[in-house]
């Protein structure tokens, strides 16, 4: 068991735990003292004065009468009885409090009246605290003290005390300490969505405390200046595609004159490759640099129009079974770019159909994300080359191989288009064999405004 917690938020609700706790320990220790210490000056002395008060009160009346004054004394918490001499059940008490009590007795009483402050034996006599004064006339006047002990009372206003202070303390600290790392957890939170995403929403820097606005603003800055590198090499990338498409169209031609067949239809072959991957590596730029706004998009409407389009070509591609959802009464609104999000899950269907001979697409809404699953028959993919296959021009020799055409990019493509919108890409294969990939998206938030890409 680590004593020290692993997050700053740990450490922080620990250090201001202990150091009060520290605190609240000396008070308990002073409270006590003082509260144990000055007992005559706080219960012992009144008492004392009320009990001078009651004999005075008792001798100034008549026998008979003398009932009706013990009886009015039930108010303030004293029993009181008139006796020959005092119990044998009645000891002296060495009790502190109880000396402290006696003490005073004696000192408010002339000298050689008799007063006794003790306690029953147990099961003789009733609890709590009893004195015994000699009156004028040679009887006793027993008084039993019927309500809470001082220091009973004390000690419970004073744990409740504490505990007050301790619970408060408790969650102020736990909200300091969270309040003092957030700022530190948006921080992480923005580094994650830019490793995922180049092109995320800046972190706030205009609020919070000194040095968290300038880690924030020297992370902003550092973003731009990634996203400019990378719109720069972008640009190189996509000149050098467009620049290799003419040598390969004179590269083509010339192949026409060369006689051997065989030698012809490799150049051939080898040509078409090489468009396959500038053709890819243009798209990928493409989307990169791409500046189309995000709007709402409706996936319960774009998804019937794609599966239209490829079933218009002859493709063999469709709802998942049970996929009845009505467009118009079950919409799955997202926030993004149409043609971006349109090239993602046509690319989707562009593997399953080349790789498992069909495609049947899946949409629903799923604890406020909405899930696009496209299905195929074809060999899957091996759960150690799950994220391989992510990287740009990354073929799979079972699966994606020259044979089947492709350059490498179709899921490097998704992958940056999803990460663009927020979202999540998962592969899986099919217990009844194939492949799964999901698209994971957050549904837009009703009364959302578009922003720019």
């Amino acid at each position: 068991m680590r004593l020290v917690p692993r997050t700053l938020r740990g450490r922080l609700t620990l250090t201001l735990i202990a150091g009060l706790a520290g605190v609240l320990a000396v008070s308990v220790l002073l409270s006590t003292v003082i509260l144990f210490g000055d007992t005559g000056g706080r219960f012992s002395r009144p008492l004392a004065r009320q009990v001078a008060v009651v004999v005075d009160a008792v001798e100034a009346v008549s026998p008979d009468e003398r009932g009706r004054v013990l009886r009015s004394l039930e108010r303030i918490d004293l029993r009181g009885s008139i006796v020959d001499r005092p119990p044998p059940w009645l000891v002296h008490s060495d009790q502190h409090i109880d000396e402290r009590i006696e003490e005073a007795l004696r000192d408010i009483f002339a000298a050689g009246r008799g007063v006794l402050i003790g306690r029953a034996r147990p099961g003789e006599g009733p609890p709590g605290i009893i004195a015994a004064i000699e009156l004028a006339d040679g009887n006793w006047l027993m008084l039993n003290y019927a309500g809470e002990e001082p220091f009973v009372r004390g000690a419970l206003s004073l744990i409740a005390l504490v505990a007050g202070i301790g619970g408060g303390t408790l969650l102020l600290a736990t909200w300091a300490a969270r309040r003092a790392t957030r700022p530190l957890r948006d921080l992480a939170g923005a580094a994650e969505r830019l490793g995922d995403n180049l092109n995320a929403p800046p972190m706030d820097d205009g609020t919070g405390p000194a040095e968290i606005r300038t880690a924030a603003a020297t992370f902003n800055a550092m973003q731009r200046r990634l996203q400019s590198f990378v719109r720069e090499r972008m640009h190189m990338i996509a000149a050098a595609g467009h620049d290799l498409r003419t040598p390969i169209t004179r590269l083509r031609l010339r192949a026409e004159f060369i006689e051997d067949a065989a030698l012809q239809g490799k150049i051939m072959a080898d040509l078409k490759d090489m468009e396959a991957v500038i053709d890819g590596t243009i798209a990928l730029v493409r989307e990169e640099l791409s500046e189309e706004d995000f709007v709402p998009v409706d996936l319960a409407r774009l998804i019937p129009a794609l599966i239209a389009g490829y079933r218009d070509l002859g493709q063999d591609v469709a709802p998942a079974g049970g996929q009845t959802a009505d467009p118009a009464t079950d919409p799955l609104t997202v926030a993004g770019r149409p043609e971006a999000l349109k090239r993602a899950i046509g690319n989707l269907v562009d593997n399953a159909v080349r790789y498992g001979g069909r495609a049947r697409i899946a949409w629903r809404a799923q604890d406020g994300e909405a899930v696009v699953a496209v299905e195929d028959d074809g060999p899957g993919i091996p759960e150690a080359d799950r994220t391989r296959v992510l990287e740009p021009f990354v073929r799979l020799e079972t699966s994606r191989s020259r044979e089947t055409g492709g350059s490498g990019l179709g899921l490097a493509i998704v992958r940056s288009i999803v990460a663009s919108h927020n979202g999540r890409l998962d592969l899986a294969d099919r217990a009844e064999g194939g492949l799964r990939v999901s698209v994971t998206l957050p549904l837009a938030a009703a009364g959302a405004q578009p922003r720019s890409g």
